[in-house]
């Protein structure tokens, strides 16, 4: 079974724990405890790394010492955007 064919859900909530449930299901069917993990990289969204009710409130229960890391490719794909809009000539005469 697809990674994505066991994610349909209809809200953060239920869409979060379908992403542990699948998580933790393939590390069992591989024979690999949460424990052995050291990070975990996911996109910068609250169903995923929100404070609460979240894939990384879950996972940080069961192992404190994994490092949970939002994508550094949306956070410097937003940060060029928001410091684009503020050029008073275009990127693209720069380039």
């Amino acid at each position: 079974m697809k990674y994505c064919q066991m994610l349909k859900a209809s809200n953060s909530v239920t869409f979060f724990v379908a992403m542990y449930n699948g998580m933790i299901h393939v590390l069992d069917k591989n024979a690999i405890p949460l424990s052995n993990c050291v990070a975990l990289g996911v996109d910068n969204t609250n169903s995923n790394i929100g404070q609460h009710n979240s894939l990384k409130t879950r996972i940080t229960r069961e192992n404190p010492s994994i490092h949970v890391a939002g994508c550094i490719c949306h956070i410097l794909h937003n940060s060029a955007k928001k410091g684009g809009e503020v050029l008073t000539v275009s990127i693209q005469l720069i380039w």
